[in-house]
């Protein structure tokens, strides 16, 4: 986990498939928050925002990496998105 300058949380790993070599995957969203509008692509389907949980990414982010990190991007994407 890296620390800004802002002492904002950056949670990013990088993804071990070697068909997606440089593809880093950032769940700094998850750690910081969401704001409750958003503007531009997405912005109609956009649900609100959301308070992030960085003790609790924190926590999750060994497992979340060592199960996840050779996934594919649109698969990465869809696991940590979508409810369980």
């Amino acid at each position: 986990m890296n620390m800004s300058s802002m002492g904002e949380r950056t949670i990013v790993f990088a993804c071990t498939n070697p068909d997606y070599p440089g593809t880093q995957y950032d769940l700094s969203e998850f750690a910081q928050g969401a704001p409750d509008n958003l503007v531009g692509a997405g912005c109609r389907a956009w649900p609100g925002g959301f308070r992030g949980r960085a003790g609790l990414i924190a926590d999750l982010l060994p497992v979340i990496r060592a199960k996840r990190s050779g996934a594919p991007p649109s698969y990465f994407r869809s696991y940590v998105t979508t409810p369980h």
